[in-house]
Order: structure tokens, then C-alpha cells, then sequence
């Protein structure tokens, strides 16, 4: 996260599977490493003045036998604390 907090979306995405999924809590998606790098390139360049992150949660699982619409596989839900400065209202 002190990739994208410092505008390095390269290094914030290295780690990226090519088929990861962004997902917001609101329900909306982006699929694949090359849509998020895009998405988040103009984002934080264009709209965000400055980002912070704290109070990190992480926890991963591993789906063997989808129960519903989710995927078999390796998953990690992350929450943080989020600041963020918007560059055309300087709201945060």
C-alpha cells in the first residue's frame, strides 16, 4: 500500500497475479492486473492529492469447494483505515 500512498502504482501492483480482482465494498469490480494498473494510474494521478492507509487487517483463505458464486482458490480480504485528500474539492 506505500506504493499506491506514494503514487508508485507500479511497485504497489508488482505482486499482482495477472488475474487478480479489485473489489470495492460497494459490489463494484475490476478483473485482471491490467484494468486495475489503469484504473488506478489515473485515478491516483488525475483525482487523489495524497492517500494514507493505517491499522492494516489481512485475512486469507483458501475456497476448495465454492459454496456459491466465488472461485476455488487463494483469496485475501484486507480493511485499512483510509485517508484520502481529493484534488479538486481538497475534501477529505
Amino acid at each position: 500500500m506505500a506504493g499506491l500512498s506514494k503514487g508508485d502504482i507500479a511497485a504497489w501492483m508488482a505482486p499482482f497475479a495477472d488475474n487478480a480482482v479489485y473489489l470495492w465494498n460497494g459490489g463494484d469490480s475490476l478483473a485482471g492486473k491490467a484494468a486495475i494498473n489503469t484504473y488506478w494510474t489515473k485515478r491516483r494521478g488525475e483525482v487523489v492529492d495524497s492517500l494514507t492507509f493505517k491499522k492494516e487487517i489481512f485475512l486469507p483463505i483458501k475456497v476448495n469447494n465454492p459454496q456459491s458464486v466465488e472461485a476455488s482458490g487463494i483469496w485475501v480480504l484486507a480493511w485499512y483505515e483510509t485517508t484520502a485528500k481529493y484534488k479538486t474539492t481538497g475534501k477529505k
